[in-house]
């Protein structure tokens, strides 16, 4: 079975109408980067948020639970 060489996690706020991409490598390294949507459709050919014009922004990290992320 194929193991993925990344994975992400795409959250938007529909309050805020921002949303954030982050991707994290498929190995033992503990970082992960902040991707935009276009980067994101262009690697997997997905659209993170479908129906939904592109975010005015950025979430701010006091937005997101980063313990969620991993």
């Amino acid at each position: 079975m194929p193991v993925p060489d990344a994975l992400f996690k795409a959250v938007y706020g529909p309050a805020s109408r921002a949303g954030v991409v982050v991707i994290c490598a498929n190995d033992d390294a503990e970082t992960c980067r902040e991707a935009g949507r276009p980067e994101l459709q262009s690697l997997t050919g997905l659209d993170a948020f479908p129906g939904v014009a592109e975010p005015t922004g950025r979430l701010h990290d006091t937005e997101i639970d980063r313990a969620a992320l991993k």
